[in-house]
């Protein structure tokens, strides 16, 4: 039966799911199941390197994009199972047009979009744009994991399941690098690789999991590999090669070599982690001491002078206070939450039409 090419292999190596939505034996091509679904799923895109389909062997499921609802497929019936709700903003549905897989078997985060109707209907309409983090066992948003809202780039975790990687593309982190802790879901900033919006941002991790890849396309500067250091907290090369990934991006199994994809052909290098061409700054935490018993600290990198709202809000969303609103003048700022009572708490900075939303845990 011919096949309309391979979107995906098994992590077993044994399968392939290709794109007439079908699962078939590898090598030998034998289908073995067929999605009840018409269209094939959309290629990477250009613009937004996104596509409208995932799948998670962990979770057995694969998961549909293109409406307002996630569509969920069981990987070894081929049939539908309940989708997830429908999410709306300001009474307009938010329609999902791509996501990453978070953490395998548990969440996934989706860009979704709605566009509110034009004055008088002849001008356009205003498109809104966010994230939303999903659990894959209830198929509901969650506040309980990640601070991922308004993230623009891709997400991967690491092979051995400690961390979690994005190159974030929104100011004022414009092209920092996000390191989550898989375990406490603190996050990492690792500084600014091309200091310009990166349309198509590509990431992969070295498969010992000490490295995160970056190679940016479209920005305001050159296109760039660059390598960083997990471990140690900065970078440690980056590629003086103008060639980006506005594809994909890969590393290979030995480490040796990291493959880019793009629309002008493939480039091929040598995986480089130690040189004096390019060293970075140190890691910067986005606030801390995380756990806290009392006082934590937002380090002033994180903001830009100018007009800066602070909120407090439960786990649940309610606002609990007001830390800061006003004119930012530069410096860390320092919050004394020792009066909160035990358990976890999100910290919203909305700074220059950005929003950033940071998780903190309160002990006694």
């Amino acid at each position: 039966m011919p096949l309309q090419g391979i979107t995906q292999f098994s992590e077993d190596g044994q399968y392939a799911y290709t794109f007439d939505w079908k699962k078939v034996r590898w090598p030998s091509l034998e289908v073995v199941g067929q999605f009840p679904l018409t269209a094939g799923p959309a290629t990477i895109n250009s613009l937004y390197s996104y596509q409208n389909f995932a799948i998670d062997e962990a979770a057995g499921v694969m998961l549909i994009f293109g409406g307002s609802r996630v569509g969920v497929f069981d990987l070894n019936t081929f049939q539908a199972k309940p989708s997830s709700k429908i999410l709306y903003a300001d009474g307009y549905a938010w329609i999902f047009y791509s996501a990453y897989i978070v953490e395998k078997g548990k969440y996934f985060l989706t860009y979704a979009k709605y566009t509110t109707p034009g004055h008088p209907p002849y001008l356009p309409g205003e498109t809104h744009y966010w994230s939303f983090l999903w659990d894959i066992r209830t198929m509901d948003t969650t506040t309980q994991a990640y601070p991922v809202r308004r993230l623009g780039g891709p997400m991967k975790q690491s092979p051995d399941g400690l961390w979690l990687g994005t190159l974030l593309t929104s100011n004022p982190n414009v092209d920092s690098i996000l390191i989550f802790n898989t375990s406490t879901y603190e996050a990492t900033y690792m500084g600014e690789p091309d200091h310009g919006l990166c349309k198509t941002p590509s990431v992969d991790w070295s498969h010992d999991s000490k490295y995160f890849v970056t190679s940016s396309w479209g920005c305001n500067t050159p296109a760039s590999i660059c390598v960083w250091d997990v471990i140690e907290g900065k970078s440690a090369y980056k590629y003086a090669r103008e060639f980006g990934a506005d594809v994909s991006m890969h590393v290979s199994p030995d480490n040796k070599y990291i493959l880019l994809v793009s629309s002008a052909g493939l480039g091929l290098f040598n995986f480089i982690t130690t040189t004096n061409v390019y060293n970075g700054p140190k890691s910067i935490k986005i606030l801390y001491p995380n756990p806290t018993s009392g006082e934590i600290t937002l380090p002033g990198s994180n903001f830009n002078e100018g007009k800066l709202n602070i909120e407090l809000t439960s786990l649940d969303g309610n606002l609990i206070d007001v830390l800061y609103d006003g004119m930012y003048q530069g410096g860390d700022l320092r919050f004394n939450l020792a009066e909160l009572s035990q358990g976890i708490y999100f910290i919203q900075v909305t700074q220059n039409k950005s929003v950033q939303t940071y998780k903190v845990i309160k002990e006694k």
